[in-house]
Parts: C-alpha cells; structure tokens; sequence
C-alpha cells in the first residue's frame, strides 16, 4: 500500500487509506508542531487532498520516535481521533483514544517506526 505525503505546518505527514475509510497519518520528522498540536490541520489537509468529507474517513495518529524525541525506535503509540463536528466542519479533535497498532499498519508505517 503506497503512502502519501504532504506538508502541514512545514512537518511532513505521511498518511495511507486502509478499508472502510481508516486513514493512518504520522509525522516523517521533528521539523514543526507535533502531530498532536497540529491534528485538525492535518485532518483537514488529507481530507482536502483526497477530495472527500472529513466525516468519509476515521482517522488515527501513528506517534513514533521520527517524530517524537521521547519515543524509541520500535515504539508507538496508535490513537483514534474522536472529532467534534458541527455539520461537515471540523471543530477541533476531542481526544485520542489510544488503540493497539495493527500488524498492517507496523509493516505500511516501518521505516518511520525503526
């Protein structure tokens, strides 16, 4: 499954589309803001880039030590986005409803996990 990338705040995202519209972002670097300082930009900027509504997908954080100093490499932290909504406008994200990593999602995001 092929990742895109794109750039938020001066930070490179990198973010793929599983089935059933679970987009998985994560940071390729430490350049700019924290995903987490920044994630209803990002939402908002893939949803823009795949020309579809916030609400087509769900979306989730993928936090690891490429874009985390406190992180190790091999760890992560792997969170559901709960996002306020008011119609089709993004509010603001609400919590981050930490999940277990899939298998498939570790083997897509490797190289920023290693």
């Amino acid at each position: 499954m092929k990742k895109k990338i794109i750039d938020v705040h001066h930070k490179g995202i990198a973010y793929v589309i599983l089935d059933e519209g679970i987009c998985v972002f994560t940071a390729t670097g430490r350049e700019s803001l924290s995903t987490i300082n920044c994630a209803e930009d990002i939402v908002r900027a893939i949803a823009r880039k795949e020309n579809k509504p916030i609400k087509a997908f769900r979306f989730f954080d993928l936090q690891t030590h490429t874009g985390y100093e406190s992180k190790r490499p091999g760890e992560v932290e792997y969170d559901q986005l709960l996002l306020e909504m008011i119609d089709d406008e993004l509010l603001s994200v609400q919590e981050w409803l930490p999940e277990e990593c899939p298998a498939k999602v570790r083997e897509i995001f490797r190289e920023y996990i290693e």
